[in-house]
């Protein structure tokens, strides 16, 4: 019998727009990108079919409680908002947009609410890079913990900055974020205008 993270690697890959989406159901997903950003190291990454896995997620949280978000309790709303929603509340749209800032033109902005980060105006130019150049797949699983802890000590995934022991380049990535949210909180106070 393949292990969970077996079973999540030969899932099928899913592009947006794509037909038999994920479902409304608990489960992990793993993300996969066709053209790494040059600074994103190659070695030791799952690859297949030209598409290198950069970054394991689930849905819902193992500590999500009664208030939970609703973005985050099942596989559709979740990947959905990774595709096309906002890096406030997306570490992977973060951690892309950090990767993609120079070539893209992406610049972090500190949210109204004063706590949280986001690409401002520049969103969907990332959104519009994922869905060309990413593709996800995913494994229905009432404990997707179990799943993700598994993906976790076995591959390499450079964009999940908070989950594994880090690497140099996600040592370099966490301080790159921690510059841009400075920046970004300068910037905030200096103008108003910088929040949108």
């Amino acid at each position: 019998m393949p292990s969970l993270l077996e079973s999540l690697l030969d899932a099928d890959l899913w592009s947006w727009g794509g037909p038999d989406g994920p479902p409304r159901a608990p489960g992990a997903y793993a993300w996969s990108c066709d053209a790494l950003p040059p600074e994103v190291p190659s070695e030791g990454l799952h690859a297949d079919d030209e598409f290198s896995i950069l970054y394991v997620g689930i849905a819902p949280r193992a500590s999500a409680g009664s208030g939970r978000d609703p973005l985050r309790t099942s596989l559709a709303p979740r990947i959905a908002y990774h595709y096309t929603g906002g890096a406030e509340a997306s570490a992977l749209r973060t951690a892309l947009g950090i990767v993609l800032s120079a070539p893209l033109g992406l610049r972090l902005r500190l949210h109204e609410d004063g706590e949280r980060f986001h690409w401002g105006p520049h969103e969907p130019i990332l959104s519009q890079w994922m869905q060309t150049h990413m593709r996800v797949r995913w494994l229905r699983h009432s404990r997707p913990w179990e799943v993700s802890d598994m993906a976790f000590r076995n591959l390499v995934l450079p964009l999940n900055l908070a989950a594994q022991d880090p690497t140099p380049f996600q040592r370099d990535l966490s301080a790159r974020q921690a510059s841009m949210q400075a920046d970004a909180r300068a910037a905030a106070t200096r103008s108003p205008e910088a929040h949108s």
